[in-house]
């Protein structure tokens, strides 16, 4: 409510056409960041940008090996993030569960351009700087919630899977220990 009655970024239309470098803040655990790859690709077609996660450091090694993503920048302290955000020159901010106004803010002071994402939750406070703003409304999967997302920009992904990827060398030490536990199945 209160982004509705104070806000008045939510009048600012976004242009896809200026959206080269995309900042993506999430900072949930392993499963809500893999639900967010299946915005990826979508958002790299469409709109042929540069794709940064923000995440804190316990998970900075999740994206390592995406071929979508150009950065992990890891989250440390407020002032230090909007120092590093403001370098990057991002053009849109997508704010993944939960919005709040501390990121929402982060972003404005880092100069942010377009900012979209939830906006509900009331325990983070209202990200009033929203340019879009998914507020929850019937129960879905996570996937669909984060697809409703990239939707507020007119992009959507008719086939989204979450996609997880990791270095030969990983692959060869989970061979080696299969056959070290004569699993061949799996």
């Amino acid at each position: 409510l209160l982004w509705y009655i104070f806000s008045p970024s939510k009048f600012k239309r976004i242009n896809k056409k200026e959206i080269k470098k995309v900042l993506i803040i999430s900072f949930g655990a392993i499963g809500e960041l893999l639900v967010l790859t299946t915005i990826l690709p979508t958002l790299k077609k469409e709109l042929d940008c540069k794709i940064s996660f923000m995440i804190s450091n316990e998970n900075k090694n999740i994206f390592k090996n995406n071929p979508y993503i150009s950065e992990t920048i890891i989250h440390k302290r407020f002032r230090e993030d909007i120092k590093k955000l403001k370098k990057g020159e991002f053009d849109l901010a997508i704010i993944a569960f939960p919005g709040s106004f501390k990121y929402s803010l982060m972003c404005r002071l880092a100069k942010i351009k377009y900012q979209i994402g939830w906006g509900n939750d009331f325990m983070h406070g209202p990200p009033l700087f929203f340019n879009k703003n998914m507020l929850q409304g019937k129960r879905k999967h996570v996937i669909q919630d984060n697809l409703d997302i990239i939707r507020l920009i007119g992009l959507d992904n008719k086939n989204p899977k979450m996609e997880f990827y990791f270095s030969k060398k990983d692959e060869n030490i989970a061979k080696e220990k299969l056959k070290r536990l004569k699993i061949k199945d799996y």
